[in-house]
């Protein structure tokens, strides 16, 4: 997996930033404030925490997407025997190495966002590129070379390895070894 890049960097920190504080005046962790902060300044934002039915909507909101946004994000790939495996804590998606039709690396490409995570934790979901193809994508950095692999059902991935080359080359030997060649980068 490729290092974060600047937008995940951004995009992660902020929202953090703005969700986790909704967490603490959320009913009924607001109470957590009681231990931590000095009387008098609890006493002043005490205005600020939500009792009831909104706190536990803020409370919940802000935990979901924090949560089940870092558990769907790619953390990694491997390439097995039989398939390559996009390794996310919300359970691995695979792709075999019988659907791979092709397998390259590509620069500088332009993708935006249909539905899914724009840079928190990472970037993954549906997305177009400028061509407007939709595409699936899993990557931690949008900004080096990803890789792109096409399926023989007509889908298309792209992916952030940390080494694009030697990750390539891995798969390419895997997809020889089953008599396809896939297409040359």
């Amino acid at each position: 997996m490729a290092s974060w890049d600047k937008g995940v960097m951004l995009w992660t920190a902020l929202g953090l930033v703005a969700l986790i504080p909704l967490l603490f005046i959320a009913s009924p962790l607001n109470n957590v404030f009681i231990y931590i902060l000095p009387r008098e300044t609890y006493l002043h934002f005490e205005d600020w925490f939500l009792e009831g039915a909104e706190g536990y909507f803020a409370g919940g909101l802000s935990f979901s997407i924090i949560f089940l946004s870092y558990f769907f994000s790619p953390r990694g790939y491997l390439v097995g025997n039989h398939c390559l495996a996009i390794n996310r804590l919300a359970g691995s998606i695979s792709i075999t190495y019988s659907s791979i039709h092709a397998i390259k690396i590509v620069e500088n490409v332009w993708l935006s966002r249909e539905i899914g995570v724009g840079g928190f934790w990472s970037w993954y979901g549906i997305f177009r590129t400028q061509e407007g193809d939709r595409v699936k994508v899993y990557a931690t950095n949008l900004t080096k070379q990803m890789v792109q692999i096409k399926t023989t059902d007509g889908k298309t991935y792209y992916l952030s390895p940390a080494e694009p080359e030697k990750f390539v080359e891995a798969v390419k030997r895997h997809l020889n070894q089953n008599h396809q060649g896939g297409e040359k980068s």
